[in-house]
């Protein structure tokens, strides 16, 4: 939409091009001599994988930014169901042994320090790596090796453009890993992107996303120079200023400049809150302090704090420290940012899983039951006193909905498991199931005290 024309009946008046619908000429707003009016954005020059390293390598707040939402995203890991005893115990090996959280972890690092990366999958006896991937031909021990590569050294050689109708029209269907000439299917690899892109910029960033260090990066050095200044006060807070009388005269020769110098090394090493400084009768001695300004440390407070909004993590993640104000904990700040941490979890490290868990199943166990599902352990840890009061609620609730007949003894062990108390195992849960009745067998129904139905007890306690 153009900008609205300032037009008169004035034969003897220039149109003027405005830059905003309210005008005031004679404030000077709105028209050619508001400053404003000719304020824009302009895209910069993006961040080159030479200045994002040196970010990363060199400027601590550069590398809180990139690291602390990766490592929070895979800190308490996952809980695994639909696996029980030896099935479980393999596949968390399994785990381990091909690292697969902190790789997880490093490729996000490098996804929001370059603007992506992958991880390829080492599949034997699917193919060759140029062909698509089917994991139903995965068979027991076929995974090898998952490889971590950045989006600099991942090279996409084949765009498909032929059906829009395509999942993956206009993105990559092939690459190749830098230094190396064996095509690799986009199916063998687990993706991981920056900072969203417009299409015709992802075009040119050859469909990866931006690092996020592009969005904080003048916050970042804005608080590395304000830094720097209180610094640069710290040693000019206190000067001290000797007047010599011929000074300049002296320093012509070697012999009188090393006279003054060996005059004040003298005058330094004895000067102390219990000496005194004998000084000739013209010398003069002045020491000059400046007192530095109690709200540089507020200021610079202030500059980190924009860099923390600018990143999207709380000042007391990012730099480590304790809320400010008082009676001030910074809770609700750190359950927002876990709610993000844990979209996070979901929208890119969820579909990855769901990928690489089918072919770790059959790799390991040799199929991937229907049953298998795994969710994010809670960011969120209570204090003993809250896990106390909350198990002591819990454990009430149980006891009553047990006396009722809603639930069975092996619904309590299991969700006892769940939240790992009392070491129990799935072998413990199959032996509470085997001495205990099931529903309509007896125990439950209403000659044994208990309930057949258990909406019925529902109903009654709603009641």
């Amino acid at each position: 939409m153009d900008s609205p024309v300032l037009v008169s009946d004035d034969p003897n008046v220039i149109p003027i091009r405005t830059g905003d619908a309210l005008i005031n000429l004679t404030m000077g707003m709105g028209g050619n001599r508001d400053p404003l009016t000719t304020t824009q954005h302009i895209l910069s020059d993006r961040i080159s994988i030479h200045e994002a390293d040196a970010m990363y390598l060199n400027d601590w707040l550069g590398a809180a930014v990139i690291d602390t939402i990766p490592d929070d995203a895979v800190r308490q890991w996952r809980e695994i169901s639909g696996l029980e005893g030896g099935d479980l115990i393999r596949f968390q090996e399994a785990e381990k042994e091909f690292q697969v959280s902190q790789t997880i972890a490093q490729a996000m690092k490098w996804a929001r320090l370059y603007g992506g990366a992958g991880i390829i999958m080492g599949i034997d006896g699917t193919g060759e790596m140029h062909e698509p991937l089917d994991v139903e031909r995965v068979r027991p021990g076929a995974l090898k090796w998952l490889s971590l590569i950045d989006r600099w050294h991942l090279i996409p050689m084949q765009i498909d453009f032929s059906n829009p109708l395509r999942p993956n029209w206009g993105r990559p269907e092939r690459y190749t890993a830098y230094g190396g000439n064996d095509p690799v299917h986009r199916s063998r690899i687990l993706f991981f992107y920056g900072t969203p892109l417009p299409y015709h910029l992802a075009i040119r960033s050859h469909f990866w996303g931006g690092s996020v260090l592009e969005r904080v990066k003048d916050a970042i050095e804005h608080a590395g120079i304000a830094q720097y200044g209180i610094a640069k006060l710290i040693t000019e807070a206190k000067v001290d200023v000797f007047g010599v009388p011929n000074l300049f005269d002296r320093l012509k020769t070697k012999e009188g400049t090393a006279v003054v110098q060996k005059r004040f090394e003298i005058a330094n090493l004895h000067k102390s809150v219990w000496n005194s400084i004998l000084m000739d009768s013209e010398e003069t001695y002045v020491q000059k302090t400046g007192a530095l300004s109690q709200g540089l440390a507020g200021l610079l407070s202030q500059f980190l704090q924009v860099v923390a909004a600018a990143s999207g993590i709380p000042v007391t993640r990012l730099l480590g420290t304790s809320a400010p104000g008082l009676n001030a904990t910074g809770e609700e700040d750190t359950r927002k940012y876990y709610d993000r941490v844990s979209s996070i979890q979901g929208d890119t490290i969820e579909p990855v899983l769901k990928v690489l868990d089918q072919v770790m199943l059959r790799s390991v166990l040799g199929n991937a039951p229907d049953e298998f599902e795994s969710e994010f352990e809670s960011l969120w840890q209570l204090s003993d006193v809250d896990r106390a009061t909350t198990q002591l609620q819990d454990s009430s609730r149980d006891e009553r909905y047990l006396d009722m007949g809603v639930i069975l003894e092996s619904h309590v062990a299991e969700r006892l498991m769940r939240d790992k108390l009392y070491n129990l195992t799935p072998e413990d849960i199959a032996k509470i199931k085997k001495m205990q009745p099931d529903y309509g067998q007896g125990a439950l129904e209403p000659s044994s005290g208990g309930l057949a139905d258990p909406r019925e007890a529902l109903t009654r306690t709603l009641a």
